[in-house]
């Protein structure tokens, strides 16, 4: 009995599922306006992060899981936020007022991020904020990707129910077997 114990234990550990987690760190700075006549840069220097869930390989996206992003003091929430993927390479992230891959210039608080995620190389920042007409785009970008793998305790839950279960029909066909005799 303390085998087979001892077997589901070492089973329900070693099939605790995975989740497997990649958050997008960037710094994107020096823009210049591309559209309008505005030269007043709202905010110049913009850090923040992005995380997501994948399966298999990293643009293989699961759900969004966090975002923190300020731009010109508007807090984006991972509900704003859509994603896609161009080709086997390049993947962008931005607001989803507009689609994920444009920036509408008439004042609308949302911003557009692509990468190579093989490399992973910057592509691209761009952003729009309501109290600026124009798409700014930065001319320095720097990117990081950081895997990060999380147990989901919902499986081994999972295994621990299964085993509570085992023995106590194992210990009602022992008790039967002895009443029995």
């Amino acid at each position: 009995m303390k085998n087979v114990v001892f077997s589901v234990f070492i089973l329900a550990f070693s099939l605790s599922a995975n989740a497997s987690l990649v958050s997008l760190q960037f710094e994107a700075s020096d823009f210049e306006n591309c559209c309008t006549n505005v030269t007043e840069i709202p905010q110049d220097l913009i850090q923040g992060s992005i995380t997501w869930e994948y399966e298999d390989q990293i643009a293989n996206i699961v759900s969004l899981v966090d975002i923190s992003l300020v731009i010109d003091g508007y807090s984006f929430d991972a509900n704003e936020v859509g994603f896609d993927s161009f080709d086997s390479d390049f993947f962008a992230f931005g607001g989803v007022d507009c689609g994920v891959s444009c920036i509408l210039a008439s004042g609308n608080n949302d911003f557009y991020v692509a990468f190579d995620f093989n490399e992973p190389s910057p592509l691209t920042f761009q952003y729009g904020t309501q109290a600026s007409f124009g798409v700014w785009i930065a001319q320095t970008t720097s990117f990081q990707l950081n895997s990060v793998t999380v147990s989901e305790p919902g499986s081994l839950y999972f295994v621990l129910t299964s085993l509570l279960g085992v023995l106590m029909i194992t210990r009602k066909k022992r008790v039967i077997a002895d009443t029995r005799a």
